[in-house]
């Protein structure tokens, strides 16, 4: 949560899955191992706020395994280059957000079937195209390797993301109509890139109408969040059989106040 002194209003999502599982992660062969499991809560925060201000955020790494796992927290500045992510290590960039991150412990130890907690604190610098950083849980040991397995050592972040301004806005590629086969459903895919300033996390819905225009049905996109410069494909996929037919589709993406639409013909034989 939000110290006290702290300006920033949070919200944690819930994630299926880890943000960032980072360097030197190997696979375990399936064996006894498999019911344990090593997680980290949060796994993504969201804040809102404005340069010069400070963010305090507890995080929890949960050990279910019958191994100790020691950690040193770092944190790394996450930008977007060619329309992907990269990861650069703290003060690497100018106005870096992640050099400017304390982490209470610096280092931690993960008892077995147990939990552990640090607090870090992040100031936004007051000039920063900055708005995304990972803080990382980096293990100094893993899973010994037994005879016929691999060993494992993990990594794993929470995602920190900033909006700092009222800058967003997207650019939407054509919509590209799968039509449906004897295997696969009528599907619809279209890319996004976020050419703002701030992270965004649209939500789209595929409207079907017919040649009446009547709507014969809806298909939600999947979410993902877009950092800035970052470009992504967006896929749905409706699992109703249609007519054969001429129909349209609407492609409708909301983010902030926002809404982005695009439609285009196809024909079901």
């Amino acid at each position: 949560m939000i110290n006290q002194t702290g300006i920033y209003r949070s919200a944690l999502l819930r994630a299926a899955s880890l943000v960032a599982v980072l360097a030197g992660m190997q696979c375990v062969a399936p064996s006894a191992r498999a019911q344990a499991s090593l997680s980290l809560t949060p796994a993504v925060i969201m804040a809102q706020g404005t340069f010069g201000q400070s963010l305090t955020q507890r995080l929890t790494i949960n050990n279910q395994t019958s191994n100790v796992f020691d950690f040193q927290m770092v944190a790394q500045d996450i930008v977007v280059r060619d329309g992907k992510r990269v990861f650069m290590p703290a003060g690497a960039m100018q106005n870096s957000i992640a050099a400017t991150a304390v982490f209470s412990p610096r280092e931690i130890v993960a008892p077995p079937n147990s939990s552990a907690s640090v607090e870090v604190t992040v100031t936004i610098p007051p000039h920063t195209d900055i708005r995304a950083i990972a803080a990382i849980f980096r293990a100094t040991n893993g899973l010994h390797a037994e005879s016929g397995h691999v060993g494992l050592v993990a990594s794993m972040g929470t995602l920190l993301t900033f909006n700092l301004s009222k800058s967003v806005a997207i650019q939407a590629d054509p919509i590209h109509v799968n039509l449906p086969t004897d295997t696969t459903n009528l599907s619809f895919d279209q890319t996004l890139q976020n050419t703002g300033a701030e992270p965004i996390i649209p939500k789209g819905v595929a409207a079907i109408l017919n040649a009446q225009n009547r709507l014969v049905g809806k298909a939600a996109f999947g979410i993902q969040r877009l950092l800035p410069g970052e470009k992504l494909a967006y896929h749905a996929e409706f699992s109703d059989q249609l007519k054969p037919g001429s129909y349209h589709v609407l492609c409708t993406f909301q983010y902030q106040d926002k809404t982005e639409s695009q439609q285009t013909d196809f024909m079901v034989k």
